[in-house]
């Protein structure tokens, strides 16, 4: 019988990439509050990437928020000094506030690339990023 899915997990919609190793769309949407709207509806998408040898990491790219983030699957009951488990919507729990570069996205040209639809360099920077 297959697990209960988190909250999250019930809302995400993902999708492997065609001809690209380990990657995945996840596509979501959220209400905000929106002055002079009824029901505002923001639709959120990260670009997501899985490595082979570590199935308990992904680096995902949300360009909606900004910057490449790294992070790791845990235990629920996960904690340290200054952080403890977090909900995630494809890992049950993942450790902390997640690695992550705001700086990567410009050095490697994510945002151009996303709207010139270069998928493929996006993902083989997710990959490189490890």
């Amino acid at each position: 019988m297959p697990k209960e899915k988190t909250k999250f997990q019930k809302r995400v919609l993902i999708s492997k990439v065609p001809d690209i190793a380990n990657a995945y769309i996840s596509i979501s949407a959220q209400k905000r509050k929106l002055d002079g709207l009824d029901f505002p509806i923001v639709k959120l998408m990260s670009f997501c990437y899985i490595p082979e040898n570590h199935p308990d990491i992904m680096i995902e790219w949300e360009p909606e928020y900004g910057p490449i983030t790294i992070l790791e699957r845990c235990s629920e009951d996960w904690k340290d000094e200054y952080n403890s488990a977090k909900p995630h919507w494809y890992f049950d729990f993942y450790k902390g506030q997640g690695n992550w570069s705001q700086m990567a996205v410009d050095d490697y040209h994510l945002k151009e690339s996303f709207v010139a639809g270069d998928y493929e360099h996006i993902f083989a920077k997710l990959a490189a990023y490890v």
